[in-house]
């Protein structure tokens, strides 16, 4: 079911009681990108919607991510060209789909607070034994 919420926004309802999603998605497509910590480098991607506790986008890299992947996505919620380090936001791979030979969709699941801290002591460097 199909709810118009605004001009440019479309809630998507969950199909059936089975539907694993916290919260209602949001039709929305943004320009982003997405930063994979593994490889250090950034992605140009579109969002294809939004929840509060996730995004559905995709991506312009032949290279396929990772399910448990964690990376950092930023969304131009705005018409700014620059999107700032500073509204990066961790998120862990939950789902990916091919599209085609150069594209992919990605379901992504936002971090919570505990889980942004065992990612920062996962990742924190460790003494050298004597």
């Amino acid at each position: 079911m199909l709810t118009l919420t605004r001009p440019t926004e479309v809630a998507i309802q969950p199909a059936s009681a089975a539907d694993r999603r916290r919260d209602r998605r949001f039709g929305l497509a943004r320009p982003s990108k997405v930063f994979r910590r593994a490889t250090q480098t950034f992605i140009p991607a579109l969002t294809r919607n939004i929840s509060r506790s996730g995004a559905l986008v995709e991506l312009a890299s032949a290279r396929p991510m990772r399910l448990g992947e964690i990376v950092d996505i930023a969304v131009a919620y705005r018409r700014d060209a620059l999107l700032m380090k500073e509204t990066l936001v961790q998120a862990i791979v939950v789902r990916v789909d091919a599209i085609d030979d150069a594209r992919q969709a990605v379901a992504l699941r936002y971090l919570d607070a505990d889980e942004r801290a065992n990612v920062a002591q996962a990742s924190a460097p460790r003494p050298l034994a004597a």
